[in-house]
């Protein structure tokens, strides 16, 4: 099975003529205290939306510059967290419509998703990030900006199909807008592959299975846009029905740990090696475990 990955993963490589990341990256760039480990093939940059553009088109690159300083010889995966991130001048100024969600116990406010305001902010997004790192020969993946509730991973957990519904999601919306920042990003950055990080949404995988197909069979993502899974512990408990259609997607997924190897009850098949066995299986080529196993 990790012999047909990589194989697969060669021949995605060549179809889409941007290099395809494989290995392990750790899941953060920044933390203190992290080893050189040869298994390690890089890490992944990460910054909050409203850390870096704190007035429209003002762009604090400093902490997101560091990360890039930092790592001198591996490669670097890029993610902007949008959702309980996203600048607030967006719909408080600017005018997109906002939805209020409850968030590991509190309430966020955050610009729709489908709002073509938000749309074209997260275009000029990936414009201004893609002239400034775009060219660095270390960068090798970008994760899609999502109006989801932690702004990376496309999952609301926890709030109410009902909710949703209040707000004018529907699940042809949300497809659109996942379809379309994605374009924004792989016109951003033409040398890199792009992911979009899906979980179910109400137990429902009907956006999962519409955005795959998109990705495989229409010409304009060039088979450089994957699918990201955050949620690799070797169970499929959690989010079942898409790790079955992540299974039956011919394209690229990247995987991250669901979380720290000490955390033994979020491993509870064949522990921390169920992460490796559940890769394998899945056919993922790259995975972020979490920087403290580093």
């Amino acid at each position: 099975l990790l012999a047909l990955a990589f194989v697969a993963t060669i021949l995605l490589t060549i179809a889409s003529a941007v290099p395809t990341p494989v290995g392990t990256f750790r899941s953060d760039c920044r933390p203190q205290g992290t080893v050189e480990i040869d298994q390690s093939r890089g890490c992944l940059a990460r910054i909050s939306w409203d850390e870096l553009e704190t007035a429209p088109g003002v762009f604090d690159w400093a902490a997101l510059d560091d990360q890039f300083l930092d790592d001198d010889e591996g490669d670097i995966s890029l993610v902007v967290n949008g959702g309980i991130a996203t600048p607030a001048f967006i719909y408080e100024s600017l005018g997109a419509e906002s939805m209020t969600i409850a968030f590991r116990g509190e309430n966020v406010t955050f610009a729709k998703y489908w709002d073509p305001i938000l749309q074209e902010r997260i275009r000029l997004l990936a414009v201004a990030i893609g002239e400034r790192y775009g060219d660095d020969p270390r960068l090798k993946l970008v994760y899609v900006t999502q109006m989801s509730s932690n702004g990376v991973e496309g999952h609301f957990n926890g709030v109410s199909e009902q909710t949703l519904t209040y707000y004018g999601y529907t699940t042809e919306r949300w497809v659109a807008s996942c379809l379309n920042a994605t374009q924004s990003y792989l016109t951003a950055f033409p040398k890199q592959s792009v992911a979009l990080e899906l979980h179910e949404i109400n137990y429902s995988t009907d956006h999962g299975s519409a955005i795959m197909d998109a990705f495989w069979d229409d010409a304009v993502y060039e088979k450089r846009a994957g699918i990201g899974m955050w949620y690799l512990s070797g169970s499929e408990t959690y989010n079942t029905n898409m790790i079955a259609l992540l299974r039956a997607f011919p394209g690229k997924i990247y995987g991250q740990v669901i979380g720290r190897s000490d955390q033994l009850e979020r491993f509870p098949v064949n522990g921390y090696q169920g992460v490796f066995d559940q890769a394998k299986s899945i056919g993922i080529c790259y995975i972020e475990p979490w920087s403290y196993e580093f």
